[in-house]
């Protein structure tokens, strides 16, 4: 049972709104968690970047699928998304 009932995905421009919340969410956290593995600040205050490494796409990868499913979960909990993904067999 959703928080919000009225502001479901019944139409374009709703189903819309709510997957660009979660496409943006996502994105967000996987950029700045990729910021965050790939900038460092030396002892004198500069920043230093990296290159990132298979293990940090990995890692931003699994961030960034994370928080996509927290997303879908917390909007799912409060408006209901998702609930006309299931596929009937």
């Amino acid at each position: 049972m959703p928080l919000i009932e009225s502001f479901k995905a019944t139409t374009r421009l709703n189903a819309f709104i709510l997957a660009s919340l979660v496409t943006a969410t996502a994105v967000v956290v996987g950029v700045e968690i990729k910021t965050r593995m790939t900038t460092f600040v030396d002892k004198d205050g500069y920043k230093i970047k990296h290159h990132p490494s298979w293990r940090g796409v990995l890692i931003t990868f699994a961030a960034t699928f994370a928080a996509s499913m927290l997303a879908y979960g917390v909007l799912y909990y409060l408006v209901g998304i998702g609930e006309g993904m299931m596929v009937c067999e």
